[in-house]
């Protein structure tokens, strides 16, 4: 497999999502803390110097991953979880690591960085893609115009094609199940309803308020983000498995349609809650309601995630009789054999 190739992009959304993600995680924390007066510029820096540190982590496990020519995504789902593990951890004081530790409380706080981390990781993974191969598509023509010698002109071209370098295939392909990948689509689209809401809930409060000025805009967001935290947490926990399950019934309905397409995919993410609603006797209506869109979004997220696989060969049958090997049409399935009774 060829490796991930440097996406100088990729790198630049991890570092915005490291950043965030420290930020969110950070700021609840603080203002649990009674009496406590967080210094705003501090606490910008510390989460910018842990989006770095998780970047430069990252950019150095591809560096080595790619000198190795690992291509594997799931090398990247390791590597993202250590590196924003690390990030985390190297932005807490060395006495609060001290009690965390002296408390047992090591996984509680370091899972969710660890699995925010792996999902990164992929994310750049995917995004970046693996390394092109170096090859002109004249080699491709070549070898396909070589395998067809020789063939009648009926007949149909080859499905698979090797050249010095690479493999192609031309055959009927379907979208791959994974229920990994489809718990991750819907792990990220109910974030991104759940931070959607909260920003417009957060907009809609700093409308009503006196004062507009920048400051106080600001002041007031920080002051609401714990309660807009837990809403957005809630909502996460609430919608996630339903979206996972919507998902898993649209897959297999879109391979029962033959369909590839994110299209495809998108309008039925919007037609399976309906369906869950109508199958419930409106009884999960509102539930319905509120994971339409980000079913749809997950349905798409998960068709690029999963990407493409060959449709399988019918499986192997057992064979008592020979004469059973006719096909549906022929004579010997409608008529019957006679004999004499008696």
């Amino acid at each position: 497999m060829p490796p991930i190739r440097t996406d100088r992009s990729g790198f630049g959304f991890a570092f915005v999502g490291a950043t965030l993600f420290i930020f969110l995680c950070t700021v609840p924390g603080i203002l649990m803390v009674k009496g406590y007066e967080p210094n705003l510029d501090a606490l910008i820096l510390s989460c910018l110097a842990g989006g770095l540190v998780f970047t430069v982590a990252l950019f150095v496990g591809h560096l080595i991953l790619h000198r190795l020519r690992v291509g594997q995504r799931w090398a990247y789902v390791l590597l993202g979880a250590v590196a924003l593990t690390g990030a985390y951890a190297s932005q807490m004081p060395p006495s609060d690591l001290v009690s965390v530790a002296a408390q047992g409380l090591i996984f509680y706080f370091f899972t969710l960085p660890a699995i925010t981390g792996a999902v990164f990781g992929f994310i750049y993974a995917w995004r970046a893609g693996w390394e092109p191969e170096r090859e002109h598509p004249d080699v491709l023509a070549e070898a396909l115009a070589r395998k067809q010698d020789g063939i009648a002109d009926a007949a149909p071209q080859p499905a698979l094609i090797e050249t010095e370098e690479a493999r192609y295939f031309h055959g009927p392909l379907q979208v791959r199940t994974s229920f990994i990948l489809m718990f991750l689509a819907a792990l990220l689209s109910a974030f991104l309803g759940a931070a959607v809401r909260a920003l417009i809930t957060m907009g809609v409060e700093a409308s009503y308020s006196p004062d507009r000025s920048n400051a106080r805009v600001l002041d007031h967001a920080i002051e609401m983000s714990l309660g807009v935290g837990m809403e957005m947490f809630f909502l996460i926990l609430v919608g996630v498995i339903p979206i996972f399950l919507c998902l898993i019934g649209g897959h297999f309905v879109a391979r029962g349609m033959k369909t590839t397409a994110a299209w495809a995919y998108f309008g039925i993410g919007l037609l399976t809650p309906v369906v869950l609603a109508l199958f419930s006797f409106g009884l999960l209506l509102v539930l319905a309601g509120m994971i339409l869109l980000p079913t749809a979004v997950a349905m798409v997220m998960y068709r690029q995630f999963a990407g493409l696989e060959p449709v399988p060969v019918r499986e192997d049958i057992l064979v008592d009789d020979e004469r059973h090997l006719v096909s549906a049409d022929h004579p010997r399935r409608r008529y019957s054999r006679v004999l004499k009774a008696g």
